[in-house]
């Protein structure tokens, strides 16, 4: 139903740029536990345990932070958008250490993104074997394909790890190329190249794509060639200051954190 809405809607704008994120927003379970999972199927050592020593150590910390900066219920504190800003730096400072601690400790090296699509077709074919799942989200891939019909660029903004995954994930389901993927980059010696850490980074390239769709409708005489909005869809905390920098932002999901959040 959501994904029937979002195509109706955006039908009606045709946006400029449907940009989306991935984990949680197209897929209905976050994919960064399946890098392990892949890894270990590809032969490299330890991969699993590794990572989940590291997960526990981002999730413990995570929980700290979240207490600091007053996330329970009741509201403790109401920020501004640079309150906003300034909180959500803290989270990706927190997540960019861990990352480069997982880099560091090789669990995830020996991933080559030429054999993921043949990992996961193989998982498909046995799903009671299937670590987890990469499912999409009911109406996503109708959604993505009915906005690409109509002349939307279509691009993916996603703080996840491996641009393989996510097109090995979506490609499949999509009538048109993606675009772009801006993410972050997963190197074969398992180091993460952090092109896109966090929330911040997110905001600057929506800004850089409503800057660009506003000079090419200043340079263009004709009323009905201007360009449409900068659309994007997200679903966590990560994507809140992106949402506000969006002509249309849509928070789609359940995060929990992302609606205190945004609450604040």
């Amino acid at each position: 139903m959501v994904g029937n809405l979002m195509a109706a809607t955006a039908h009606a704008m045709r946006p400029s740029w449907l940009v989306v994120d991935f984990d949680g927003t197209c897929t209905a379970l976050e994919t960064t536990p399946l890098l392990p999972q892949l890894a270990a199927a590809l032969g490299t050592r330890d991969s699993l345990s590794l990572f989940a020593a590291l997960e526990d150590d981002y999730f413990a910390g995570l929980g700290q932070l979240m207490g600091s900066l007053g996330l329970e219920e009741p509201p403790a504190l109401v920020l501004d958008q640079p309150g906003l800003t300034s909180a959500l730096q803290l989270l990706d400072d927190h997540s960019s250490e861990v990352t480069q601690r997982v880099g560091s400790s090789g669990c995830l090296a020996g991933i080559s993104e030429e054999m993921i699509p043949a990992v996961l077709k193989s998982w498909a074919a046995a799903p009671v074997d299937a670590p987890i799942p990469p499912m999409l989200r009911d109406g996503c891939a109708d959604t993505l394909n009915a906005l690409a019909g109509e002349g939307s660029a279509l691009a993916v903004l996603s703080i996840n790890w491996c641009a393989g995954l996510i097109r090995a994930t979506l490609a499949p389901a999509l009538d048109v190329p993606m675009q772009h993927i801006w993410c972050n980059s997963l190197q074969p010696d398992g180091t993460i190249r952090l092109l896109c850490p966090g929330a911040v980074s997110k905001r600057d390239r929506i800004c850089s794509l409503v800057s660009e769709s506003a000079a090419a409708d200043n340079a263009v005489a004709a009323p009905d060639a201007a360009m449409g909005p900068v659309v994007y869809i997200g679903d966590s905390s990560t994507d809140l200051l992106a949402l506000l920098s969006a002509d249309v932002g849509i928070l789609i999901g359940e995060s929990r954190s992302a609606r205190q959040m945004a609450r604040r």
